[in-house]
């Protein structure tokens, strides 16, 4: 479910319903914060999930929140996939980058 805002929450009962949609309420206040470090981080060049979240551990709590940024971030088309690198398991890790969209959100971020 979303609420009127575009916060996402779920439950099987009223009371489990009324604290998923309190918890999007509460993450949705710090999400702005860690988007722009975000962005900020890819301004230095392209990263995988797990190099962001390695760059950004004090800000951003693990790779999936970094996926969750991300994707929101690639729909908007500000990030896109820009190559592959090898993680030490083998498999191939996608690099993020700025779009030209991107690298200007960025540019007008941070002289605002």
């Amino acid at each position: 479910m979303w609420t009127d805002q575009g916060l996402p929450f779920v439950g099987r009962t009223p009371r489990s319903r009324q604290a998923s949609y309190s918890g999007a309420r509460v993450a949705a206040r710090g999400r702005g914060v860690k988007v722009r470090w975000y962005l900020r981080l890819l301004k230095i060049g392209p990263h995988t999930d797990r190099e962001a979240a390695c760059a950004l551990d004090q800000i951003v709590a693990g790779v999936s929140s970094i996926c969750s940024i991300r994707n929101a971030l690639k729909d908007a088309g500000l990030v896109e996939a820009g190559g592959h690198v090898l993680a030490p398991t083998g498999a191939k890790n996608t690099r993020w980058r700025l779009t030209s969209a991107g690298r200007a959100a960025v540019e007008e971020m941070m002289t605002a």
